[in-house]
């Protein structure tokens, strides 16, 4: 299944496609149109504490990480 040219996302649709779509999950009908404005402010907020960081600031945290880890 891991050949090139799989479809990955495809695979990741067919396997949570029949849960999400479960009436004990109405809630996430509309989950998609919250993804652009978080990847927005998440790029937003990255390119921020980078400039902090060029600059000399630091913040809360420190430093400038964004691989997920705190630094």
């Amino acid at each position: 299944k891991f050949a090139q040219g799989t479809d990955f996302f495809r695979l990741l649709v067919n396997v949570f496609a029949a849960q999400l779509r479960g009436e004990d999950q109405v809630h996430l009908g509309n989950f998609y149109a919250i993804i652009p404005p978080l990847t927005i402010n998440f790029v937003d907020h990255m390119l921020s504490s980078k400039d902090q960081l060029a600059k000399g600031k630091r913040g809360v945290a420190g430093a400038f990480c964004d691989d997920g880890f705190m630094l």
